[in-house]
């Protein structure tokens, strides 16, 4: 399931991909929404957003997959913010287990649409 960075007053002024409560929501309310992947990370929506933490703070919340379109980055800007998450999540801003998870999910997504051997 895609989620857009629209804000939800019912459900905090936070953008819905870095709002753990519109996610969460999204995991358990809606059908089919076992795999959660943001909308593309670079929009104007989250131009207020430093985007290593946006990132980071989408993560947590429990989005399982982040887009990056490159239409808005160059290649080295892109290749630093992915250097950036992943730095910060090898200090602990994200938990190994809570990446094994998410891992397993799109694994599990996969294997589902029998993808992994293609």
């Amino acid at each position: 399931l895609m989620i857009s960075h629209t804000s939800y007053a019912a459900l905090g002024n936070l953008p819905a991909t870095l709002s753990d409560q519109a996610l969460s929501f999204a995991q358990h309310q809606l059908p089919n929404a076992s795999l959660l992947i943001s909308d593309d990370m670079e929009m104007g929506a989250l131009g207020q957003f430093e985007a290593t933490q946006a990132a980071l703070s989408s993560l947590r919340a429990g989005m399982d997959m982040l887009i990056l379109s490159g239409t808005h980055r160059t290649l080295h800007e892109r290749t630093t913010l992915i250097r950036e998450v992943t730095t910060r999540i090898k200090e602990g801003s994200l938990s190994s287990q809570e990446l094994d998870q998410k891992v397993k999910k799109i694994l599990r997504a996969k294997y589902a649409e029998d993808l992994l051997h293609k």
